[in-house]
């Protein structure tokens, strides 16, 4: 189910000093699917939404990023979003998921031990019970779309649910990147989807620092992540 995908053109960093707010932004039908980025600053690893079809950062501090299983009815309880980029060239990338998931209860995200979600790319892979995670190489124009599933106990099917799996990203040239989060949609409704990522951001992301860094486009807070 993995695949990888390539662009022509390489992201150009642009500085820019000064704190930047960025807007809460909803786009209307159409709007850009989003997937995350890896790139590096001062040194360490860092996130930022971005939409692959126009090769645009959207928000280059944004570390949450939704998705939902069963989008192809063949598989429910499987994904291949969110998909990852980066423009870091010749850097092996290890992607990691952390222990832990938690399931939203309708005000708070809460620690949940009856299922448990799995990432997988080129034959490794890493879940939320055990940890671990798979690695891949950077080159030019990367775009993967590792698979994602989610697994009830004892072989039971997971119940429906909107579900936080915690990441991270290192590297042997690059200090750890910081936490990372997916929020992942089994069956609820968009706006219970909408409202568990933005008590994510509002929760557990720090306010940015005073340097922003644009790689391209400009930045603004793009919540969903639709096709």
């Amino acid at each position: 189910m993995n695949c990888i995908s390539y662009r022509s053109d390489h992201i150009i960093p642009m500085v820019i000093t000064g704190i930047l707010a960025c807007a809460s932004f909803a786009y209307a039908q159409g709007e850009p699917h989003i997937d995350p980025f890896i790139w590096a600053q001062n040194g360490q690893l860092q996130t930022a939404s971005w939409a692959a079809s126009t090769d645009t950062i959207v928000d280059s501090t944004a570390r949450v990023f939704g998705a939902d299983f069963g989008e192809d009815p063949t598989f429910p309880f499987a994904t291949e979003d969110p998909g990852i980029g980066s423009n870091l060239l010749g850097s092996t990338i290890n992607f990691n998921v952390l222990t832990g998931l938690s399931n939203w209860n309708g005000s708070e995200f809460v620690s949940f031990t009856d299922a448990t979600v799995t990432a997988e790319f080129g034959g490794a892979s890493g879940n939320t019970t055990i940890g671990g995670g798979f690695s891949f190489l950077v080159g030019e124009g990367l775009h993967l779309h590792p698979s994602y599933f989610i697994n009830g106990v004892s072989g039971l099917d997971p119940a429906n649910g909107i579900y936080l799996v915690s990441l991270n990203a290192t590297s042997s040239q690059y200090a750890a990147s910081n936490t990372f989060w997916f929020v992942f949609n089994l069956g609820e409704s968009e706006e219970d989807h909408d409202a568990a990522i933005d008590w994510v951001n509002t929760n557990l992301v720090p306010a940015p620092a005073g340097l922003i860094v644009l790689l391209g486009g400009f930045p603004i807070g793009l919540r969903r992540r639709r096709r």
